[in-house]
């Protein structure tokens, strides 16, 4: 009776350990973005990393180890946390912040470079600029990546010129 609702299988305690292990991760996180609770976030996260080694969220909770150590002033243990992101996650977004103390101020740059882009190609297109518009657009993927933050911004206003330039169903087919 009292045993009916543990896990008693293999699949349902690896079941049961996942979802412990990603509470931990989120309640950590929570204490931190939400609660303001610097000394909560370190010691619910580090009960993660001890039980979970190697959890799939090693990397972001080093970084709110990193981040709540070194705002309670805990130089050593943030600087060790920090050595560990540099260590083995150099090449991530984390790594490369802690690497390079302009990262935040390049990765603004180059969305205020981005953006002004869209902004122009989009003043092209108000002012009946379909032809220079859309050439804009379709280098959009070189300059910034196929991926950019913007891309969907610009596939909507090429398929706006399609619009303008071809009738409604070609407007129709480029927003599908």
């Amino acid at each position: 009776k009292y045993l009916g609702n543990y896990p008693q299988t293999p699949d349902q305690k690896t079941a049961a350990n996942a979802q412990i292990e990603k509470a931990l991760f989120e309640l950590g996180t929570l204490f931190r973005d939400r609660i303001e609770n610097n000394k909560k976030t370190v010691e619910t996260l580090e009960s993660l990393l001890q039980r979970y080694p190697g959890t799939e969220n090693e990397l972001v909770a080093w970084y709110y180890l990193y981040i709540a150590h070194s705002d309670l002033n805990n130089t050593a243990q943030a600087a060790s946390y920090k050595k560990k992101i540099i260590e083995k996650y150099p090449d991530t977004t984390y790594g490369r912040a802690l690497l390079n103390p302009n990262f935040n101020e390049e990765i603004l740059a180059e969305r205020n470079k981005l953006d002004n882009y869209y902004n122009a190609t989009y003043q092209q297109f108000e002012q009946g600029e379909y032809g220079q518009a859309r050439e804009r657009i379709g280098r959009v993927a070189d300059e910034f990546g196929a991926t950019n933050p913007l891309q969907a911004k610009f596939a909507l206003l090429n398929a706006m010129i399609s619009g303008n330039l071809e009738g409604k169903e070609a407007y129709v087919k480029s927003l599908k």
